[in-house]
């Protein structure tokens, strides 16, 4: 009850000041809206000057936004004209605007502008944008020009990109934390984070933003911060698309995107299918110690791991009238990875040194089915930037996980087989009301509330073949279904705004969660409690400042507070077998880990270069670490568990120019200080290191249509609570060519070119010792062959970008 109380307290005072009028305009200002004529989309740094009607002297200027409008303030009394311009669309002149007492504000409205088609056949644009570009709070990732990317995923864009890290499972760490949270199209997604990002094809991609400390605004979930990936779509008049077909030595797949717009309504049809294939090798060496006795393992062998994929995505927008916009997506997929691996062990121990030799065949498979529909409405109010958004989205996902191993002598029979399976449906639902409120000058209230409910069932068992008869029995002991159900109420408020140089946004974030996780059925002995409930309210204060600098530099801070909640499998408290010689064990009692995060950022423009770095500070309470201990002989068990402290001291730095105009270089580079410091059953967890990695993108130009990329990577050894990860190396290239006027595009990609990019790491603990080593076959080499029609571009090409490197991105 004391937790409703301070929800609706707390919508008394956020909801009055979100719905009152806007203030009056300011005296002296001339405002308006810049659009395209005909997609009616909003065009950023259109010219906008104001001239003296009577004599044509220029008074002032400036540039619009990125929602196209403009705010020129501080003009006196008189008549004036607006002259509006725009690299590729003709020039327009809006008369009679006057200001005069008791009318000191002057609205031209909303204005279109037409493209000039002389122009753009005469003027071609062959400067390149760069690779990231970087705004106060995030960093915007063109994915057009990454090109030794382009066949993969996600997350071998994010190997691009710096604070960013990615293991040869491609499991993506972001500045060290494997836990921030992925929204696509800003919708949160149902996968673990390093799965979603896998599940993404990178050529469907349009930019991925990376929000390393977001404002309150945002759902403070993620100890790493937030990747939200934005799809494809276009704004462009009548029918146009994109089809995407690529193969190679990994495998096979493609994509498309139709498009078609008619006045006021929008549709678009998408889809993509891939098919990867990674074969390689591994082995191990592990020691368990049991008093005097210790048992040795090792294997080696190979791996195959194969993903399909596959989705179809659709949806319309209608703009009903100038105030009123509605939007629905739909999403249907299926995914599929399956692993499997041949390896030969050797046992042993110091008691008996005749070592016992088998073979183990062990087949993985995870599957499921996913659907998603979002629905988002946006009324605008008279005055600029005054808009109410109400999103209601539900994603849901039913998957199957399934791990069964053959063992066999050396002889070849087989002896026994293990089969473990873990299956169950999750489903999401989050709606959302955001209220936008301009205040004064620069002023901006924004208020909100948000509901996530989210709820799933997990069945877990155990089948053995004792006898090697293919006869699978199931083990009750091991045979378990839990359901958890996690509901979250949000509130939120920011303001911003400026004070001359000098910008600030202020937040807090009010959240009450209602958890439970139930265990319904279960065969486990001695497992204590069978229900666990959490009820709790949680505040999150948010500060970024900023200041602009004289000659293109601006410097920003931040302070963010955050939340990594456990996941429900997290919490289980009985043991599953992951596979014949692993197992989990949950912990109920375990908390969430509390995040404060300070940053500071410098960006320093030049006309072909810029220069950015974000220093970093952050703590980690009530830290999880998943530990490893000897279950059984030679069985090792993860179980999570708070052993305490971490933190990271860092910095991500970026330097990216034009040293010729056929040659464009981006190196990028991020370095840490990292601690964690904890005990665990009477175990001292602490270590500390120093970790750092570094990135070299070339692309060279060799004519106006073909294009060499060259990416080099680099990571040091990386500690962890219970050992370490040693470092690698790996170089990948790409060439491209534009063909038949630019409509056609192939890019040859060969990635891990050397070989090099072998991982291998060390994992102890009281009771054991572990090396492991991993590589998969290389070079890759794929072929990609994109082809655009109708004029199928992405929304800012042959148009001007902010950071001075043009805008020619075309997909």
């Amino acid at each position: 009850m004391k937790q409703v109380l301070i929800i609706n307290l707390l919508l008394f005072l956020f909801l009055p000041s979100a719905m009152s009028n806007p203030a009056e305009a300011v005296d002296g200002v001339i405002k308006g809206k810049i659009v395209d004529a005909n997609s009616r989309r909003p065009l950023e740094y259109v010219s906008v000057a104001i001239y003296e009607a009577e004599t044509g002297k220029l008074i002032t200027g400036t540039i619009t936004k990125s929602d196209g409008v403009f705010r020129v303030p501080d003009i006196e009394n008189g008549k004036y004209y607006v002259e509006l311009s725009f690299m590729g669309y003709e020039t327009e002149r809006v008369d009679k605007v006057e200001l005069i007492e008791g009318q000191r504000s002057a609205n031209i409205g909303i204005l279109g502008l037409k493209e000039n088609t002389e122009s753009i056949e005469e003027v071609e644009v062959i400067a390149e944008r760069a690779a990231i570009d970087y705004k106060i709070d995030k960093k915007i990732v063109n994915v057009s020009k990454q090109y030794t990317a382009v066949s993969g995923s996600a997350v071998n864009i994010l190997e691009n990109v710096p604070s960013m890290t990615v293991d040869i499972e491609g499991n993506v760490s972001m500045r060290g934390s494997s836990d921030f949270m992925v929204l696509i199209d800003g919708i949160p997604s149902v996968l673990e984070a390093s799965e979603a990002l896998q599940q993404i094809p990178a050529s469907s991609i349009d930019n991925i933003e990376i929000i390393t400390n977001p404002s309150a605004k945002y759902n403070p979930e993620g100890t790493g911060g937030i990747i939200n990936i934005i799809t494809k779509k276009n704004m462009l008049q009548g029918v146009n698309g994109v089809v995407n077909v690529n193969g190679g030595t990994m495998g096979y797949g493609g994509d498309f995107l139709f498009n078609y717009r008619q006045g006021r309504f929008g549709y678009y049809l998408a889809g993509d299918y891939n098919d990867r294939r990674f074969n390689g090798e591994q082995y191990l060496d592990r020691e368990s110690y049991n008093g005097d006795e210790t048992n040795y393992l090792s294997n080696d062998g190979t791996l195959k791991r194969e993903m399909y994929r596959g989705n179809i995505r659709g949806g319309f927008d209608w703009k009903i009238d100038t105030m009123n916009t509605l939007k629905i997506d739909l999403n249907i997929g299926k995914r599929s990875y399956n692993s499997t691996s041949n390896l030969n062990y050797s046992e042993w121990s110091n008691i008996s040194a005749d070592p016992y030799r088998y073979t183990s065949n062990e087949d993985g498979l995870r599957s499921s089915d996913m659907f998603s529909a979002s629905a988002t409405y946006l009324h605008k109010f008279n005055t600029d930037g005054h808009e109410l958004k109400v999103t209601a989205s539900n994603r849901s996902m039913n998957s199957k996980e399934s791990n069964e191993n053959q063992l066999y002598d050396a002889a070849g029979n087989k002896m026994e087989g293990r089969k473990s399976t873990e299956d169950g449906p999750v489903n999401m639902f989050q709606g959302n009301i955001d209220y936008s409120l301009p205040l004064g000058n620069n002023g901006k209230l924004e208020s909100g509330y948000q509901i996530e409910v989210r709820t799933s069932t997990d069945e877990t068992g155990l089948a053995i073949d004792s006898l090697g008869n293919g006869n699978y029995e199931q083990d009750p002991l091991y045979s378990n279904t839990t359901s958890f159900t996690n509901n979250i109420h949000a509130l939120y408020t920011t303001y911003a705004s400026m004070l001359g140089k000098f910008g600030y946004q202020l937040g807090l974030r009010a959240e009450y969660t209602d958890r439970t996780i139930e265990l319904i059925n279960s065969g486990a002995e001695d497992i204590g409690e069978t229900k666990s409930e959490i009820n709790r309210v949680d505040w999150f204060p948010t500060i970024h400042l900023s200041y602009k600098l004289p000659h293109e530099q601006e410097l920003m801070t931040s302070y963010t507070r955050r939340i990594q909640r456990p996941r429900s499998y997290y919490l289980e408290p009985f043991v599953t077998w992951t596979d014949a010689f692993n197992v989990r064990q949950g912990n109920p009692d375990l908390l969430p880990e509390y995040i404060d995060a300070l940053e500071i950022a410098y960006l320093k423009k030049w006309d072909k270069a810029f220069v950015n770095f974000e220093a970093y500070y952050r703590v980690t309470h009530n830290k999880v670490e998943w530990i490893r201990s000897v279950y059984q002989d030679n069985i090792m068990m993860r179980s999570p568990e708070n052993v305490g402290k971490d933190y990271s001291l860092g910095l991500d730095a970026t330097f990216s120019f034009d040293p010729f105009k056929w040659w464009r270089a981006d190196l990028s580079g991020s370095m840490y200080d990292y601690e964690v410091t904890g005990m665990y059953n009477g175990v001292d967890f602490s270590r500390s290191d120093f970790m750092w990695n570094a990135r070299l993108n070339n692309t060279f130009k060799i004519n106006k249509t073909t294009q060499i990329q060259a990416f080099t990577r680099y990571n040091s050894k990386q500690i962890t609570a219970q050992g370490y990860r040693e470092s690698f190396v790996s170089t990948d290239l790409a060439f491209r060519k534009e063909m038949f006027d630019r409509n056609i595009t192939g890019v040859l990609q060969v990635r891990d070119v050397f070989n090099q990019n072998r991982r291998a790491g060390v994992s102890q603990g009281e009771d054991f010792y572990e090396y492991s080593h991993h590589s998969y076959n290389a070079p890759l080499v794929t072929l990609t062959v994109t082809y655009r029609f109708n004029n199928y571009k992405s929304p800012r090409s042959k148009k001007g970008g902010p950071d001075g490197f043009g805008g020619d991105e075309e997909y």
